[in-house]
């Protein structure tokens, strides 16, 4: 039996092994936690974590996946943990549809072109780590709707332009 089909598991905590391979198309509709960070996993994420809707976190940081951001759409993602892997397209603006989303975490990949605008509809955004990629372009002033917003990391990448009036209302602010 393949862990991948087991149908009523809600957790999963893999991480800081030396898991390596790709990972296989998974099947897990109760799945609410899933943490695979720390290993040697590789290639593109299978599409059909698209279908993980009951997932709360996804933890896939420090692996050595590549290829594009999955346009993550779960409504009852609190934490998306991406950081030290190698993607590398653009931000999908859906993203800013992640409501209940708290942590976003996709720094040191190869993200390239602007942080899109949708981000600013984030609202209970905490914690945003965008550092260490190849991001350009303005910082945009949408940004400044995320009111929750206690560490935000630009670092080592290509911005250009000032920093945006609306970072006058992130009050609750403590890591820039």
């Amino acid at each position: 039996m393949s862990i991948i089909n087991l149908q009523f598991i809600t957790y999963i905590d893999l991480s800081d092994n030396s898991l390596s391979g790709k990972l296989p198309p998974f099947q897990m509709e109760s799945l609410q936690y899933l943490n695979l960070g720390t290993n040697k996993l590789n290639g593109s994420l299978p599409k059909s974590f698209l279908n993980l809707t009951s997932l709360e976190e996804l933890w896939l940081y420090e692996n050595c996946f590549s290829g594009d951001l999955l346009p993550f759409q779960m409504n009852n993602l609190q934490i998306l943990s991406l950081g030290g892997n190698s993607f590398n397209n653009q931000i999908p603006r859906e993203f800013g549809a992640l409501q209940n989303l708290t942590t976003l975490a996709i720094h040191f990949n190869l993200l390239s072109g602007s942080i899109p605008e949708e981000l600013g509809n984030m609202s209970n955004l905490e914690i945003l780590y965008l550092n260490e990629n190849h991001l350009s372009g303005h910082i945009p002033q949408q940004l400044g709707n995320l009111t929750q917003l206690q560490e935000l990391y630009l670092s080592t990448n290509y911005f250009v332009g000032e920093l945006p009036p609306s970072f006058m209302k992130l009050v609750n602010l403590v890591y820039l």
